[in-house]
C-alpha cells in the first residue's frame, strides 16, 4: 500500500514538473527582496529608454532582441536597471531593479512608462511551449515596483503588434486597430473597448488624450475625428461632416488623416490632412485646429488651412508640424517651410532681389528627421538628424521677446552610433541616452558640453549600464 501511495505521489510531482517546464503552466516566481528607494512623484520622459524618477534615471540595459532567455532572475542585458543622478547626470553604480528583457517594436510610444511608483514594460514572454522553448516571439505587459519588491502581470498577448502607454490609473493600448483602456486600480485587469468598430493607425497621444480618426458606419470616405479621455468618460467628437461643411443643407463628406499632436497646459493642437468628396476636391489640403482640452469644440472659422490643392503650393508633402510663438514650423524631407500661426507664408527678403519678399525655407542637403524643436532665452533652435548624426540649427533670435528670423550655421550636436531598430536615442536635461551599435546596443550616455566646437568629440560616449562577458568580449 505505501509503495502504491509513494509511486502516486511520484507520478503527482513528475507531472507537475513536466507541466511547468514545458507547457507554462505555472507562473513565474518574480519574489524579490525590495531595494532601499527614496519614492517621489518627480517623472520625466516617460515612454523611452530611460525615465527620470525623482533622484534616479531608470533605464533599459541594452537591447538584447527577444530571442534571448528571459527567466526573471537571470537577464541582465535588457533588464531595467537605475542609476543616481548627480546634477542631472549619471552617479554611481547600476542596480537591477527588474531582470526581465523589456523589449518591444513600437518607436513612438512603447518604452519605459512609470506611474504611481511602478515601473510599466513590454517584454517576452517566458513561459515554454511542449518543446520546452521559452514563447519569446509573443508579449506580456507587465509592471514592476520602482524598489522591485513587487511585479505582475498584467496583459499577455502572442505577438508584438501592440501599442500601449501608461497616465495615471490607466493602461491604454491598440490592438488589431481597436482601442482599449485597463483600469490598473483593480485586483484584476481587465481589457475594455473603448470603440466597437476599429481606429485608423495614425492616432497620436498627448498627455491625458488618445486623439484618433474612424470611418463613419463604415464609409471609407466618411471620418469622423474624436478625443479619448485617459482617465475614462465616453469618447469626445472633435470634428464630423457636419462641423466641417461650409452650408448646413450639404452632403459633403470629408476624409481626415492626423500627422502630428501638440499640448501644453490648457489645449491640444491638431494637424492633419482633409480631404472632400466635391468636384475638384476644394477643400483638401493641410489644416491645423487647437481644442481647449475642458471644452473641445469645433468653429469652422478658427480652423487654420497651411495648404490646398492648386499647383502653386506645397500641397500634401508635410510629415511634421511644430509651433513656436507667433510661427509653425512644416517640414519636409528636405526643407523646413515657416509659416505664420494663420497659415499663410512667413516671408522674408529673397537672396540677390532688391526688397522682393519670398516664402521662407530652410533647406538641408540630404533628408533630415525632426527631433524637437528647442526654446531658450536667446531663440529658437531646431534639433534634427541628417545621416545618423545629430545637429542644431538657429531659426529664430529672441531680442526683446520678438522672434528675428536670420540664417544661421547649423552644429553637430552627437555623432554617437545609436541605434534605431527599436527605441532611438533620447536627451534628458543635457544627457543624451542610446543603444550604442557599436558596441552590441548596450545602453550609452553622453553629456552635451555647454559649448560645442570643431574640436570637440561628440561620438565620446560611455557605458551607463552593465555590459555581459559575452559582449565585452565581442566589443573589446
Amino acid at each position: 500500500m505505501k509503495k502504491k501511495l509513494l509511486l502516486t505521489v511520484v507520478c503527482v510531482l513528475l507531472i507537475a514538473t513536466l507541466c511547468a517546464l514545458f507547457a507554462g503552466c505555472t507562473q513565474e516566481n518574480y519574489k524579490q527582496k525590495a531595494i532601499a528607494t527614496n519614492f517621489s512623484d518627480k517623472v520625466y520622459s516617460n515612454g523611452g529608454l530611460a525615465v527620470v524618477y525623482g533622484e534616479y534615471l531608470y533605464f533599459i540595459n541594452g537591447y538584447p532582441g527577444y530571442e534571448v532567455d528571459n527567466t526573471f532572475g537571470k537577464v541582465v542585458k535588457g533588464a531595467i536597471m537605475r542609476v543616481a543622478l548627480k546634477d542631472n547626470k549619471p552617479s554611481g553604480e547600476p542596480v537591477t531593479i527588474v531582470p526581465k528583457n523589456v523589449y518591444g517594436t513600437d518607436a513612438e510610444y512603447g518604452g519605459l512608462y512609470i506611474v504611481n511608483d511602478y515601473i510599466y514594460y513590454s517584454t517576452p514572454n517566458s513561459e515554454r511551449d511542449s518543446s520546452g522553448k521559452q514563447k519569446t516571439n509573443q508579449m506580456k505587459l507587465m509592471r514592476t515596483k520602482v524598489d522591485g519588491s513587487v511585479t505582475e502581470e498584467i496583459l499577455a498577448f502572442n505577438d508584438f503588434s501592440v501599442v500601449f502607454a501608461v497616465e495615471g490609473d490607466r493602461l491604454i493600448y491598440v490592438r488589431d486597430n481597436y482601442l482599449y483602456t485597463v483600469d490598473l486600480t483593480q485586483k484584476k485587469f481587465e481589457a475594455v473597448k473603448v470603440e466597437e468598430n476599429t481606429i485608423l493607425t495614425n492616432y497620436k497621444m498627448v498627455p491625458g488624450y488618445i486623439i484618433y480618426c474612424m470611418y463613419v458606419d463604415n464609409n471609407s470616405e466618411d471620418y469622423i475625428m474624436k478625443s479619448y479621455k485617459w482617465s475614462g468618460g465616453e469618447p469626445v467628437v472633435l470634428m464630423e461632416a457636419s462641423m466641417l461643411r461650409k452650408d448646413k443643407d450639404a452632403t459633403t463628406t470629408y476624409t481626415l488623416s492626423l500627422i502630428n499632436a501638440e499640448s501644453d497646459q490648457s489645449t491640444y493642437t491638431l494637424y492633419y490632412t482633409k480631404t472632400d468628396n466635391e468636384l475638384n476636391t476644394p477643400e483638401v489640403g493641410i489644416c491645423s485646429y487647437t481644442f481647449d482640452k475642458e471644452n473641445p469644440v469645433f468653429e469652422k472659422s478658427k480652423e487654420v488651412r497651411y495648404t490646398n490643392n492648386t499647383a502653386t503650393t506645397t500641397n500634401l508633402n508635410f510629415s511634421h508640424f511644430a509651433k513656436t510663438g507667433n510661427y509653425v514650423l512644416a517640414h519636409s524631407d528636405k526643407t523646413i517651410t515657416i509659416f505664420n500661426q494663420d497659415g499663410t507664408f512667413f516671408k522674408t527678403v529673397k537672396k540677390d532681389t532688391d526688397g522682393e519678399l519670398a516664402p521662407t525655407l530652410v533647406t538641408f542637403s540630404e533628408t533630415i528627421v525632426v527631433k524637437k524643436v528647442v526654446e531658450r532665452d536667446d531663440g529658437v533652435y531646431l534639433w534634427y538628424t541628417m545621416s545618423e548624426v545629430l545637429y542644431e540649427i538657429k531659426l529664430f533670435s529672441i531680442e526683446n521677446g520678438a522672434y528675428v528670423y536670420d540664417e544661421f550655421n547649423a552644429k553637430k550636436i552627437f555623432s554617437g552610433k545609436f541605434d534605431t531598430a527599436w527605441l532611438s536615442f533620447e536627451e534628458i536635461n543635457g544627457v543624451i541616452y542610446y543603444f550604442n551599435t557599436d558596441i552590441s546596443k548596450n545602453i550609452y550616455y553622453y553629456i552635451i558640453p555647454d559649448e560645442v566646437t570643431s574640436d570637440t568629440d561628440t561620438a565620446a560616449g560611455k557605458l551607463l549600464g552593465v555590459i555581459t562577458e559575452e559582449d565585452f568580449i565581442a566589443a573589446f
